[in-house]
């Protein structure tokens, strides 16, 4: 027997979710001096969304993205895949804090595997989300440290001219700390929404599902695996 009520309610929630994250890149380009509406970050957004899933990994949806937005900015082409690369990161952030988290409140008799597994699980997903915290603290509050470390990276021969290139877009950044503290928030807010849609599918298809609580792992796991471009 199924739930169709749940079932509405998961779609609800995913369309939350999905949303949710089209502000945040919103919020992100308009960080990088771009002008763009929310009315077409959400159209963009929807069609990066959609061919995310015919391409290799769901990351070939913000390869789409930024190709669609440089092609109408051309005088900040890169500052458009800057935009992109940090909602990406902002993401995948936001799975790691997840997982940590629900790694946290999990209890080893809840998981249908060894202790010792959710152990593991628990130290490479702080190991990872503790580096990704330290350089984003680095990147947004280095200051002149990072501008120091930018400009002796662009004399380095054959990369110095990326790096120089790139380097200031991803410290606009340092310029806007509540926006991009913002969408750090925003990203716990996607991937916690995902998981809960998930799981209401989950209780309208199945009389013994996982909990909450294991979904919080079990979803932002699969949406890490997803980003990989080796798994389509």
């Amino acid at each position: 027997p199924k739930h169709y009520g749940l079932l509405v309610c998961a779609f609800v929630v995913a369309i939350l979710a999905t949303s949710l994250s089209f502000a945040r890149w919103c919020i992100l380009v308009r960080c990088q001096g771009i002008s763009l509406s929310m009315l077409e970050a959400f159209r963009l957004g929807a069609i990066c969304f959609l061919l995310s899933f015919i391409s290799v990994g769901s990351v070939g949806g913000d390869l789409f993205k930024a190709i669609f937005l440089a092609r109408r900015r051309p005088g900040k082409r890169v500052e458009a895949v800057a935009s992109v690369l940090v909602d990406r990161g902002s993401g995948l952030y936001g799975l790691l804090f997840l997982v940590v988290m629900g790694t946290l409140l999990l209890q080893p008799a809840e998981v249908r595997e060894s202790a010792e597994g959710l152990e593991d699980l628990k130290f490479a997903a702080s190991t990872l989300f503790g580096l990704g915290t330290v350089v984003l603290l680095f990147l947004v509050f280095g200051g002149r440290s990072v501008d120091r470390l930018i400009k002796w990276g662009s004399s380095i021969r054959f990369l110095g001219p990326v790096i120089g290139k790139a380097g200031p877009p991803f410290r606009a950044f340092h310029a806007h700390p509540y926006a991009f503290g913002s969408s750090l928030l925003m990203s716990v807010g996607v991937q916690s929404l995902f998981a809960i849609s998930v799981y209401l599918v989950a209780r309208s298809l199945y009389s013994d599902p996982p909990n909450l609580t294991e979904h919080f792992v079990i979803v932002p796991l699969g949406m890490l695996a997803s980003a990989l471009p080796l798994t389509p």
